[in-house]
């Protein structure tokens, strides 16, 4: 049954990513604790659950660089960046190149 809430909150974040989550949510909607959260996401995906999160908020990012006119500004801010500098230093270090240059 823990399969349930664990694909819970994957489902959730994807479909708000542009939100300040944090663990305690994040565990919440999985109905769980954050430690178990913790080990669940370590034992299924080999990352944290906040690694996770960057994880699929780079792969959004990817996709809107790559299919849409918006600025890097906007598209920042679509996956949960207030900071654009954070935004381009953690593109360029997940994806190997700066937002920019998806274009």
């Amino acid at each position: 049954m823990w399969i349930i809430g664990f694909w819970r909150v994957w489902k959730q974040i994807n479909d708000d990513l542009g939100r300040a989550w944090t663990l305690c949510e994040l565990a919440e909607i999985g109905i769980m604790s954050e430690e178990h959260l913790r080990r669940l996401c370590k034992k299924q995906l080999d990352r944290s659950p906040m690694q996770h999160l960057i994880y699929l908020r780079m792969l959004a990012a990817r996709e809107l660089l790559i299919s849409t006119n918006d600025k890097v500004e906007v598209v920042a801010h679509k996956v949960g960046y207030n900071s654009n500098f954070t935004f381009s230093n953690t593109v360029k270090k997940f994806l190997g190149i700066r937002p920019g240059e998806l274009r």
